[in-house]
């Protein structure tokens, strides 16, 4: 996929508009585990990016620790405002894609972020087997 960096997104026009609808920053962490539940998945390969207008912004990239995660990943967030108990708080969409070698690829795997919340995203990811081997 071909991203732009977000730092070069904020040297355009488009950044003071998205500045402007997501000041502040939510935050999240990414657990990483095989299709069974039980085994972290480390080195596993993560982007985070968000549509903006025509163009993918690459807002995070990093791998997975021992324990198959990332924490303290930041990411711009729109103004919490104060909502009655039916309303959905503001939130920003974001997507990630996760590959290891030896597992099924996620792609475009969408996620709300929020302001002064922690979301945790668990990421299951499938071996790829060998039909032949078996």
């Amino acid at each position: 996929m071909d991203y732009i960096l977000f730092d070069d997104f904020k040297k355009m026009d488009l950044y003071q508009d998205f500045v402007k609808k997501n000041p502040l920053l939510g935050e999240i962490r990414v657990q990483v585990i095989g299709a069974s539940g039980a085994v972290p998945i480390e080195g596993a390969r993560v982007e985070i990016y968000k549509d903006i207008g025509e163009l993918d912004v690459l807002f995070f990239q990093g791998e997975t620790d021992s324990n198959g995660v990332i924490n303290h990943i930041l990411l711009p967030a729109p103004v919490k405002v104060p909502i009655g108990p039916l309303e959905v708080p503001e939130y920003s969409i974001y997507f990630m894609n996760v590959e290891k070698d030896g597992f099924q690829s996620l792609e475009k795997y969408s996620f709300m972020v929020m302001d002064g919340v922690e979301g945790v995203q668990n990421i299951m990811m499938k071996p790829i087997v060998d039909i032949e081997k078996n």
